[in-house]
């Protein structure tokens, strides 16, 4: 082949390679970086979802099991508001509220052996969904500020006849659905004054009281549902009270 020829196609090559690119190839590349950012985008907002849902749900189960562990813990302990006594160990018992006395703080380092008056311990799930929990002073009236409140966990579901939170069992191993174990308060919201006086001191339910005496167990019983409203988790646990003296 002539050495004209040849040049002449070497210079034909390198001309259209520095022709450059097409619109039609342009358009092309626009339209795979769109897919390929729009598919980063969506990955990164799902991980980032998925970590805020993981540390939601963490979070919140920590602080729903330890307010069944505490809760449970108090039970255990339940006292009369006499020491040793059965009667008014509980004041009300319902859905999603209770109301008892409890062998917390009523010892000193000087003399463990001397009992001294039980704490009056108010559980309940306000009307925004919360677990509250707030101590008193055995003998506090209505109006008394609670000496501890705690708010424990959001987004609590349950107490309902239905799906109680707290339900109570006698000997036999019976849910005492149905039974009168008293009437709590109007539902409140967050940490409030004692709103009324409790049924011992000033208008005790006969009836009420005598069924309360039978609670040997008190079963916890809730769901927790994380911020966003898509995961549930179960907390269920019971609490065998303690075998107190007499009536």
């Amino acid at each position: 082949m002539p050495a004209r020829v040849i040049r002449h196609r070497i210079r034909a090559i390198r001309s259209g390679g520095d022709a450059g690119i097409t619109l039609m190839e342009l358009l092309v590349a626009m339209v795979l970086n769109v897919i390929v950012g729009s598919l980063a985008v969506a990955i990164f907002i799902n991980v980032n979802d998925s970590t805020d849902t993981s540390v939601d749900r963490s979070v919140n189960a920590a602080g729903a099991r330890n307010a069944a562990r505490d809760w449970t813990a108090y039970l255990r302990i339940a006292d009369g508001r006499t020491a040793g006594v059965k009667a008014n160990r509980i004041e009300w018992l319902t859905a999603n509220d209770m109301l008892f006395y409890a062998d917390l703080y009523n010892r000193t380092v000087t003399n463990l052996t001397v009992t001294g008056a039980p704490t009056m311990v108010w559980l309940r799930r306000d009307t925004t969904g919360t677990l509250i929990e707030e101590q008193f002073a055995s003998t506090a009236t209505a109006g008394t500020r609670p000496t501890v409140c705690r708010r424990l966990v959001d987004g609590v579901t349950a107490g309902t006849a239905s799906a109680p939170i707290f339900s109570a069992i006698d000997k036999t191993g019976a849910f005492m659905t149905g039974l009168d174990l008293g009437t709590a308060p109007t539902a409140s919201a967050g940490c409030v004054a004692l709103p009324i006086a409790v049924p011992s001191q000033s208008h005790p339910d006969a009836t009420a009281q005598a069924n309360l005496q039978n609670v040997e167990i008190v079963q916890l019983d809730f769901v927790l549902t994380d911020t966003k409203g898509k995961h549930a988790i179960e907390f269920t646990s019971q609490a065998v009270l303690p075998a107190l003296g007499g009536l």
